[in-house]
């Protein structure tokens, strides 16, 4: 399979966020190791406790980077996703 060229550029961060549920329960530390409009891709611990959909919080703010993500792919401790619109 292969991957879709991304549209959007891609800025490496290295921050540290948090996974938390579409409900607001906090799931799992991570690591936003790039980002762009579009979408990111983290790193975490235990991929296997990240759900399908989920929101991603920054800690030092207390902000909510994204309402809703998707998870579009999973490789290893990686995962990437895509922030999807409001409606």
């Amino acid at each position: 399979m292969s991957r879709k060229k991304r549209v959007n550029n891609r800025l490496t961060l290295q921050v540290a966020t948090v996974i938390i549920s579409l409900t607001d329960a906090p799931l799992v530390d991570c690591i936003v190791e790039d980002i762009s409009k579009s979408g990111a891709r983290i790193t975490v611990a235990t991929p296997e406790v990240v759900p399908d959909f989920f929101k991603l919080k920054l800690e030092t703010r207390n902000e909510v980077l994204s309402p809703k993500c998707s998870v579009r792919w999973r490789s290893g401790n990686e995962i990437g996703i895509e922030f999807l619109r409001q409606a």
